[in-house]
């Protein structure tokens, strides 16, 4: 098994950690703690796992051992989830009036508290082991830090919405949003945050082609991907298209394009999280006229808050339906017929593991 695909299974173990049901499992038998804990482990893994796939070819026999032993604990603490996460969507069936006295009957029996006090320890030994690995990175020559830019393809506005599942109540929440006129300022700012794979740049793709955003901002659309490289000079030259001016013919140039018009700009994939260069790039784009809207797709809450107090939207995993949807149009397309009704047990079991990420559901039913 290869570096990616542990990544990837790394990727889906880190979004299970973080769901409701596992959380409010956690809360139950006092272990809110050790989840945290277990989650910025995985973090950390997942950063080491993509530096590993990056290094192949160059690992020792030393380096390659660890890599092994890194993907056996990632499925080990895949295995060990999938029976956690079974016990909490039993709960999170229950009707809300019914869950206190259910949990209460389900630890009563001595099997079952027995089932709470194992689970918990072997949560705390496989986080334990999980960072002995983790520590002994440097070992082998992996960075602590993977930096984004590396892996992120550029991004543009265009999206063939057939292929997006399950969107449409964050897409008008989003519209909504940026069609709002009730503020005095001329630019306002609406940020997209979740972890990766959610689907937050398809997201502000499917609202960046709507028609009733385009009828309002009608030219003055644009649209940047940013990654790594928070650059005032570099994000203002991508949006007009003019790359070799100093801040001097980029004040002008912004001024001639979107002064006194109603613009939308699309900031796709930021991760810049200190505020003194969003006032930067405030200070150019405030040159828009009354109502300009600026979109923002970010992983961090941090960036929200740099720059400053306005509408966040948290974009959520799929629904369980939604989920099991997109699986099987990716997997089975137009095949979906008696021969392939025997999977579909199969495949919603598949579906629960992916933890409603849209990006691990892809991966895994392509």
């Amino acid at each position: 098994m290869d570096a990616a695909t542990a990544l990837a299974v790394a990727q889906t173990l880190f979004a299970t950690l973080q769901c409701a049901e596992v959380r409010k499992l956690c809360s139950i038998i006092k272990y809110e703690s050790e989840l945290e804990k277990l989650i910025e482990t995985v973090d950390t893994i997942k950063s080491a796992l993509r530096d590993a796939d990056s290094k192949c070819q160059e690992l020792t026999y030393g380096g390659q051992n660890w890599v092994k032993n890194l993907k056996d604990a990632v499925y080990e603490a895949d295995d060990l989830l999938d029976e956690f996460n079974t016990v909490a969507h039993q709960l999170e069936k229950t009707p809300g009036g019914k869950v206190m006295k259910k949990v209460r009957r389900f630890f009563s029996s001595n099997n079952q508290l027995k089932f709470a006090i194992n689970m918990s320890k072997e949560i705390e030994t496989l986080r334990e082991k999980m960072d002995g690995l983790a520590k002994n990175r440097r070992d082998f020559g992996f960075s602590e830090l993977y930096k984004p830019v590396k892996r992120r393809e550029e991004t543009c506005s265009y999206v063939y919405e057939q292929d997006i599942i399950g969107r449409d109540i964050d897409k008008e929440a989003i519209v909504d949003l940026l069609l709002k006129d009730d503020l005095e300022d001329n630019i306002s700012f609406v940020t997209v945050v979740g972890i990766g794979g959610l689907g937050k740049t398809a997201l502000a793709q499917l609202v960046f082609s709507d028609n009733r955003i385009k009828e309002v901002f009608k030219d003055d659309m644009y649209w940047v991907c940013v990654s790594e490289n928070f650059d005032t000079k570099d994000i203002l030259g991508k949006m007009l298209e003019m790359n070799e001016l100093g801040f001097e013919g980029l004040h002008k140039e912004v001024r001639n394009k979107i002064g006194g018009k109603r613009f939308l700009l699309v900031l796709d994939d930021v991760w810049y999280e200190n505020g003194r260069k969003w006032d930067e790039l405030k200070n150019f784009l405030i040159l828009g006229g009354r109502g300009s809207r600026i979109l923002v797709t970010s992983r961090s809450r941090k960036v929200a808050g740099a720059i400053g107090n306005y509408p966040i939207h948290e974009l959520p995993g799929l629904s369980v339906e939604d989920s099991w949807a997109l699986f099987k149009k990716i997997s089975l397309g137009q095949k979906e017929d008696e021969a392939t009704t025997g999977l579909v047990e199969i495949g919603r079991d598949i579906v629960i593991k992916c933890a409603n990420v849209p990006l691990s559901i892809r991966v895994v039913a392509s």
